[in-house]
């Protein structure tokens, strides 16, 4: 099925869980309008241009809504990806409502925020640093050479986009939105940042810095939030594996010192608890065995329990 047709019908998803979670529902009629719009000058045009040219009217006439739309689509499709996979106990989980919602909600904001700070990092990074960089290091005629201005200006504002925006904006806003949405307090969402911060920051850096090489160097720029929400379903699979779920006993608070000898005394009547019932059973079982003749059983009195050092006697 085609990107926009999938985007189309994936939306329709979105919302449908969205308005079922209280709070959620945050379509609006000219959200409805941008889709029904494009779905009917599909209709009238061959399908594989008609697609491109109906989503390229739609970047054009309502280009944040647009890109809000593919970027939330496509991060449900690759959360319900991690989902289907995730395996807990051996068994399949059943599927998360407010972590889709959470995921749709945080991507579409994002791309919002791309919308607004792409234009600003294309007009300030021009490769100029990179330049003068390798002039400082080679002589002119080498670096000149060398490095092609475009692609230049290319690493340069990839490079602002993940040492700057990922880091400082990106992951903060992830973390509290998604937290929040998933029912974990304030300390719970910073626990949740500290844990996962730092790996995914690794994969964030492999993964997105050869991406977003390809958007800024060979990707027209009004096509460049949509290419990055395509590729962002492979990512958002990657991050809602790793810190999709915001479950709050994986982030409870380590008890005190003072608490500790509390906690381990109960641990250990909660062994003893354990062995003494094991102990129990294995009594039982043995009574039911024949003896060396075959015809009488173990009697009660040939067996002893000691609580303090629990170990059976026959």
């Amino acid at each position: 099925m085609p990107i926009f047709y999938r985007c189309l019908f994936v939306f329709s998803i979105i919302n449908a869980l969205l308005t079922s979670v209280d709070g959620f529902g945050v379509v609006s009629l000219d959200t409805f309008h941008v889709i029904n719009t494009a779905a009917s000058t599909v209709h009238h045009q061959a399908p594989a241009a008609a697609l491109l040219d109906a989503y390229k009217n739609q970047l054009q006439m309502h280009p944040l809504s647009t890109k809000m739309i593919t970027g939330g689509a496509l991060a449900v499709c690759g959360d319900a990806i991690a989902q289907a996979t995730a395996i807990n106990g051996g068994e399949a989980n059943s599927y998360d409502k407010k972590r889709a919602s959470s995921f749709a909600v945080f991507d579409a904001a994002y791309r919002a925020l791309q919308h607004f700070s792409f234009p600003l990092i294309v007009q300030n990074c021009h490769g100029q640093i990179a330049t003068a960089l390798l002039n400082s290091l080679l002589p002119a005629t080498m670096a000149a050479s060398i490095v092609d201005p475009n692609l230049a200006a290319a690493m340069e504002r990839c490079l602002a986009s993940q040492l700057v925006i990922v880091p400082f904006l990106y992951y903060p806003a992830f973390f509290s939105l998604t937290g929040a949405m998933q029912g974990l307090s304030v300390q719970e969402s910073i626990e949740r940042a500290q844990e996962k911060f730092l790996p995914l920051m690794q994969r964030n850096l492999l993964f997105w810095i050869p991406v977003q090489f390809i958007q800024f160097g060979f990707i027209q720029e009004d096509l460049q939030i949509p290419f990055l929400s395509v590729c962002g379903l492979a990512w958002t699979f990657i991050l809602s594996i790793m810190a999709g779920a915001a479950q709050k006993s994986n982030f409870e608070v380590p008890a005190s010192e003072e608490e500790q000898p509390a906690i381990i005394a109960a641990e250990e009547q909660q062994l003893i608890r354990v062995i003494q019932e094991d102990q129990t059973h294995l009594l039982q079982v043995l009574k039911t065995i024949p003896t060396a003749t075959g015809t009488e059983t173990m009697e009660d009195n040939n067996a002893a329990v000691d609580v303090k050092n629990p170990v059976t006697t026959i």
